[in-house]
């Protein structure tokens, strides 16, 4: 799987990187590529920095800093292939780098290290505009003795096939998770199926207890929750009621591939949830390690 992790120099990039060094398998087959971007200095950040001198080798210098540090805190089990500084706005850049790579993580909350990275401005165009899945970190925790990495696992009722995100989660390390599979019955969804709302309740429970019973990890069997109510809510209740790490959510209802407006759910749980949240996009096309290893034009590479 092939990973951008964007930094800023701000705590909440170094959580991130904290997060992938936690939770990632040091086994699985991941690729990741750092990247930190350098925007032209307009005139409001620089007013508001008061670096509007600052000249374009220390930017760089700065950025390299950035690229160590991050380094750093992701370890030598899961040093990245390359690291790169871009040039270009980071909303453009970051999401146009996103089409060669499975998943894009970056920090939830607050402004970077200097004034042109404001990683909650390039969050939401990651969200809106990038065609791969996101994940955004957030409230990273230092891991507790004894303590699983425990994952929500959201999927829609009826739906066929796995829960969304569920090929993303492979590299992670599962054999120290404890997953559950959650689906919500919403007003609609009680509607629309015929009978009796305890009916509607009693065949959701039985498909969503095969569905989990499909996904073999080894730390066993996932649970199910089947919930009620408005889906936002009632997810992020369940996040906060079960301590969740990670919560996994499709980036909007059906299987339409590459970006777009998120869902209501998703975009609710993006911004509220308490725990770090990964929204799954589907796309037609799974970037290759040659995808990758191209088009570096406008880049300072380092091995």
């Amino acid at each position: 799987m092939n990973i951008l992790l964007a930094t800023d120099g701000s705590r909440y990039a170094r959580e991130a990187a904290s997060f992938l060094r936690s939770h990632l398998d040091p086994a699985a087959a991941v690729r990741i590529e750092l990247a930190t971007v350098i925007a032209p200095p307009g005139p409001a950040a620089s007013a508001a920095s008061g670096r509007s001198g600052e000249v374009p080798g220390r930017r760089r210098a700065r950025a390299q800093e950035w690229l160590e540090q991050t380094r750093k805190e992701l370890g030598p089990e899961l040093a990245p292939v390359r690291s790169r500084i871009l040039y270009g706005s980071p909303e453009d850049i970051l999401v146009r780098e996103a089409c060669r790579h499975d998943l894009v993580v970056a920090g939830v909350k607050g402004s970077g290290a200097a004034p042109f990275f404001e990683l909650g401005r390039v969050a939401r165009a990651l969200l809106r505009h990038a065609d791969c899945s996101v994940l955004l970190v957030r409230n990273q925790r230092a891991p507790e003795e004894g303590k699983p990495f425990h994952v929500l696992v959201t999927q829609a009722v009826a739906g066929d096939g796995l829960p969304p995100g569920w090929s993303l989660l492979q590299p992670f390390a599962l054999s120290r998770a404890s997953l559950e599979v959650v689906t919500v019955l919403d007003r609609d969804t009680r509607s629309s199926g015929g009978g009796t709302a305890g009916d509607q309740r009693d065949r959701t429970r039985r498909w969503l207890t095969r569905t989990a019973g499909r996904l073999r990890v080894p730390s066993g069997q996932p649970r199910c929750a089947l919930l009620e109510g408005r889906p936002g809510a009632e997810l992020e209740r369940r996040a906060l009621e079960t301590g969740a790490d990670l919560l996994v959510v499709g980036a909007r209802r059906g299987e339409a591939p590459g970006p777009g407006p998120l869902g209501s759910t998703a975009r609710e749980l993006a911004w509220r949830a308490p725990c770090s949240v990964l929204t799954v996009r589907h796309r037609q096309a799974v970037p290759t390690l040659e995808m990758v290893s191209s088009a570096d034009a406008g880049a300072d590479i380092q091995a």
